[in-house]
């Protein structure tokens, strides 16, 4: 999504500075990815600090039950550390 969707810049805005100085994962992924609806497809949280991303997809196959969009799917954790130290494949 571009950065010029007032219909979802707007809310995103405002729950990051409801948050502001307490932001964590699960916090965004539980209050504001879910609650602006952003991320039907693929969303993603980058904690930078502790090098960690979060990712969920919108993988339901037809005739799968559970959420539709990404927000509301299962969240993968992947610690970015570990992962880059693989051994190409």
């Amino acid at each position: 999504m571009d950065w010029l969707c007032p219909g979802y810049s707007i809310p995103l805005s405002a729950h990051i500075a409801q948050h502001y100085g307490a932001l964590t994962p699960a916090l965004i992924i539980s209050d504001i990815a879910a609650h602006v609806q952003t991320g039907d497809v693929h969303a993603a949280v980058y904690d930078l600090t502790e090098q960690q991303l979060y990712v969920s997809f919108m993988a339901r196959s037809t005739g799968d039950h559970g959420p539709e969009m990404a927000y509301d799917r299962a969240w993968t954790m992947l610690n970015l550390p570990q992962l880059f130290a693989l051994p190409p494949p």
